[in-house]
């Protein structure tokens, strides 16, 4: 008998564990043709890391630079970094910063991701996939309380590889 105590029943978290999958297969094919942009901006709007060779290097982009607006939306308007919606490969969008108290306006191309950090995600992705298997695994295989547990545990540390359209840009998050 389910006591107050107890972890919800096995089949809410059989549940959960193809939702975070699906959930985590939708954010991989979304990001799949997302252009990297080679720049990162902090919470204070400057530029706080650019990529050697990359193409926000390439547009003009220093880091110090304080970002103004992308495609004319102020960056005050939108939302963090790693929640915009995903340029494809190829896109170009105009960037304006501020640089020693001048706007500079550019025309950033987004460009596809390098190998390295193709396989970072792909790794990631399997990090996810094992700890949903695992919980799955787990919570199929063994019906007591501490199954349930390490099935919750599981399917926690899944979600948090796996939050879908929100994986983040392929830049990261320094």
């Amino acid at each position: 008998m389910e006591t107050a105590t107890s972890p919800p029943p096995r089949a809410l978290y059989a549940l959960a564990g193809v939702v975070i999958l699906l959930w985590g297969a939708a954010g991989f094919v979304d990001r799949w043709d997302s252009g990297i942009s080679g720049y990162f901006y902090g919470p204070d709007y400057r530029v706080a890391r650019v990529a050697e060779g990359g193409a926000a290097e390439e547009a003009g982009i220093r880091v110090g630079d304080r970002m103004v607006s992308v495609e004319g939306t102020p960056v005050e308007a939108l939302p963090m970094q790693s929640r915009w919606p995903q340029p494809h490969i190829g896109e170009t969008h105009t960037v304006v910063v501020e640089r020693e108290g001048e706007r500079v306006v550019t025309d950033l191309t987004y460009r596809a991701p390098e190998r390295n950090r193709v396989w970072g995600m792909a790794t990631t992705a399997a990090v996810g996939l094992a700890f949903l298997g695992f919980g799955l695994w787990t919570l199929i295989s063994v019906g007591t309380i501490h199954g349930r547990r390490v099935a919750f545990f599981c399917l926690a540390m899944a979600y948090g590889v796996f939050q879908g359209p929100h994986l983040g840009p392929w830049d990261g998050i320094p």
